[in-house]
């Protein structure tokens, strides 16, 4: 009995962590394209930018990497707000159109998102 209920729990585990390793970005389901213009155009992807973005917003202080350890870039829940990604047809909020490893950080200071 006691082999079983380890089973158990070591399955109910195992399905967890694969669960959360999942990095499938989620698209946008309603992305307001009328309120954004393009801000760069590649053959594999396009990032948007919010026409008008409110001086008086609040935003949360989160951090999302994009880059990699050498040339990294740290982005959070204003430049989510403000840009999006449009990739195989679909569009992302910029942290999770990053998890296609395609944008570059030489990209996010051309646009002025990164110094």
């Amino acid at each position: 009995m006691k082999w079983i209920i380890r089973g158990v729990i070591i399955l109910l585990s195992a399905i967890t962590v694969l669960f959360c390793l999942n990095e499938t970005p989620r698209a946008m389901t309603n992305p307001e394209i009328e309120l954004f213009e393009v801000a760069y155009e590649s053959d594999r992807y396009s990032i948007y930018e919010r026409i008008y973005v409110d001086p008086d917003n609040y935003y949360t202080m989160q951090g999302y990497y994009i880059g990699s350890k050498d040339d990294l870039c740290i982005t959070g829940a204003k430049e989510n707000h403000i840009y999006m990604v449009l990739y195989k047809s679909k569009f992302y909020i910029l942290s999770e159109g990053n998890k296609f490893g395609v944008i570059t950080t030489d990209v996010l200071r051309e646009i002025g998102i990164c110094d």
